[in-house]
């Protein structure tokens, strides 16, 4: 069992409500390993495309 720290560009798709938001990270983090903790650390939101969002998530998960 090895934890990992990792921070990674997640897309936040137009598609995706706020309230289903949780479920989205946690099922791309789920592809990366068991998820310990995550948070979204920044929200970066796009000058040239409306309505685009990238989110920076920090998680530790174990591989």
């Amino acid at each position: 069992m090895k934890l990992s720290q990792i921070q990674f560009e997640l897309s936040w798709p137009k598609s995706i409500q706020l309230i289903n938001l949780r479920g989205y990270i946690l099922d791309k983090l789920h592809q990366k390993g068991d998820v310990i903790r995550w948070s979204i650390y920044q929200i970066k939101i796009s000058e040239e495309e409306v309505n685009h969002k990238k989110l920076i998530i920090n998680a530790v998960i174990i591989n």
